[in-house]
């Protein structure tokens, strides 16, 4: 959309910096302003003032929280605005052929992409609200693989066999570990007592498990597990911690969904069309990602999220394959676990994954060609809003 100023914003913790440019990309105000009431009120005057109120948008990064109170005010007064990736204003500026940093620089580097992409404002308030709460999540799921980890370490030194006989990630099997957080502790109570604490742990708790109190008892029995209180402490600790964020996880999961609800994001319903891939992943790829315009072809989209493979060659030597790793960490994480998640679910990535493997390729670099394929389709569906189809893939 074509509008007829196009003003910059750069916040930081206690003030922002305003440039305005006309349709021209001549600027007509630079200048700041403090994170206050009355700072946002003479931003919102300065605006009326000089635009005469003509057809306008703001843009501003999503830098840390300390956009977010000016971002909900020139929401509240129906301002058109976009909140644009760090990244993608980082990569534009360096199109300056006389590169320099400063607050005014980095306003009139936002108002000149405005100018150059022309986006299209959306409900930029809902977005950033879902982008806070899936970075959130994305934090605890991070917590919950180091738990994980931490736990599996606990086990092979307490209990070794019950992990390569069961899954001891089952709420069931959690709540029985907290009781008998050891194979020693097993052998030392009364078999009924076990029994009964058994049934209770596996009371209500999904479906009921393929294996009974006595499998354990036995091979608590034979167990090479060591007596250590010490680990036990800390196994019951990160057990606990464990089912704590979990819980916290599904609270989340839930806010997302209420929100996503809201706000009716189309790409949204495309991207979750793809089997494996929920509300919750495709809100968070979504949330972290610029307008999909804003990309020339998926080899760009692939190499913004810093998924694209590099080759480091230097006379004879030559590197084994990696990633550039450049562009937004988020997005490598969410795209990393959507290619698991299709893998799992949609027959012709799982396919393709399994071909690779195949033929010799190890499991992370499947895996990262099984993003690459992913995002290419993504990116297909998004320009031509489409839905998913097998014949993407």
């Amino acid at each position: 959309m074509n509008y007829e100023f196009y003003i910059g914003v750069d916040v930081s913790k206690d003030s922002f910096t305003v440039c305005i440019k006309d349709s021209k990309g001549k600027s007509i105000f630079q200048g700041s302003f403090t994170q206050s009431i009355d700072g946002y009120q003479s931003f919102l005057d300065t605006i009326n003032q000089s635009t005469s109120q003509a057809p306008s948008i703001v843009g501003m990064e999503s830098t840390s929280i300390y956009y977010l109170n000016l971002l909900s005010f020139l929401i509240e007064h129906n301002i058109n605005i976009v909140v644009i990736n760090p990244s993608v204003i980082n990569k534009f500026s360096k199109l300056d052929i006389r590169p320099y940093k400063s607050d005014k620089k980095d306003a009139s580097t936002i108002a000149e992409y405005l100018l150059y992409s022309k986006p299209e404002p959306q409900n930029q308030g809902k977005l950033s609200e879902l982008k806070i709460l899936a970075r959130e999540r994305e934090k605890l799921t991070r917590e919950v693989s180091y738990l994980k980890d931490s736990i599996l370490r606990c086990i092979y030194i307490l209990f070794p066999e019950l992990e390569r006989n069961f899954n001891i990630f089952t709420k069931g099997m959690l709540q029985f570990l907290l009781k008998f957080p050891s194979a020693k502790s097993i052998k030392k109570a009364k078999e009924k007592v076990v029994e009964y604490e058994f049934s209770q742990a596996f009371n209500g708790r999904g479906k009921k498990p393929s294996f009974s109190a006595n499998d354990i008892i036995e091979l608590a029995n034979n167990s090479i597990g060591i007596k250590s209180p010490a680990m036990e402490e800390i196994l019951i600790s990160n057990i606990k911690r464990l089912l704590m964020i979990e819980e916290e996880i599904d609270k989340f999961d839930k806010l997302l969904s209420d929100g996503i609800k809201e706000v009716e994001i189309n790409e949204i319903r495309i991207i979750s069309s793809i089997p494996g891939i929920g509300n919750c992943l495709a809100t968070s790829f979504v949330c972290e990602l610029p307008s999909i315009d804003a990309f020339r072809s998926d080899k760009t989209l692939i190499a913004f999220v810093g998924i694209d493979p590099v080759t480091k060659q230097s006379g004879r030597y030559k590197a084994e394959f990696n990633i550039s790793k450049r562009g937004n960490r988020h997005l490598r994480r969410i795209i990393y676990l959507m290619a698991i998640n299709v893998i799992r679910f949609e027959g012709r990535f799982r396919d393709y994954f399994h071909r690779l493997r195949e033929r010799g390729k190890s499991y992370m670099v499947a895996i990262i060609a099984v993003a690459n394929k992913l995002l290419r389709t993504i990116y297909s569906m998004l320009i031509h809003g489409t839905f998913y189809s097998p014949n993407y893939s």
